[in-house]
């Protein structure tokens, strides 16, 4: 299978005004360039290093669900400071490693597996197929698994396909690659 490139999970864009922006007492993140982990109801944005490249899969079960819906059902504020912490550093021997922050999960994934539940199929069965974490995508419906090798991930995105979803294997690129290849530096 043809790996593609994934710049970000969760992009945003320097601006002269800096990657984030305050609207009407809303955060705005813009789409871009340097990876950032959101939390509250997307109103703390903390910028995160580049991603390592590390293969993945991204799937879709081809079944959408409705942002407005899934937060409509939270009752407590996401990302409690407690249970907040900071992500160092990615690399195989650090304690924010890519896996470990995976692994912290996604607070709206209960949620939207009420109203989508093949979501948490997805995510078993990329864990099954040997990612080493599995979480999904913001709001979702998709679902991403890690995986130690480009073949591996090659192997799950064509037993995921074999299920009937859609699946596409990415390898992050970092920032650096991304401009480049937009011809911003």
């Amino acid at each position: 299978m043809l790996f593609g490139a994934l710049a970000v999970l969760a992009p945003c864009q320097p601006a002269a005004h800096g990657p984030v922006r305050k609207i009407d007492n809303k955060t705005k993140v813009q789409p871009g360039g340097e990876p950032v982990r959101v939390g509250g109801r997307g109103t703390e944005v903390h910028p995160l290093p580049d991603l390592p490249s590390v293969p993945l899969v991204l799937v879709h079960p081809g079944v959408p669900v409705s942002t407005r819906e899934i937060y409509a059902q939270v009752q407590e504020p996401l990302t409690p400071r407690v249970k907040t912490g900071s992500i160092p550093a990615f690399g195989k021997d650090s304690p924010g490693s890519l896996e470990g922050w995976v692994r912290l999960g996604n607070d709206l994934e209960a949620i939207a597996g009420r109203f989508c539940p093949v979501i948490r199929e997805i995510k078993e069965r990329l864990l099954l197929a040997g990612a080493s974490a599995a979480a999904m995508t913001g709001s979702g419906s998709a679902v991403f698994g890690l995986f130690g090798t480009e073949d591996d991930a090659s192997k799950a995105a064509k037993e995921m396909e074999r299920l009937g979803w859609r699946a596409w294997c990415c390898v992050p690129i970092g920032r650096a690659l991304f401009m480049g290849h937009l011809g911003l530096i």
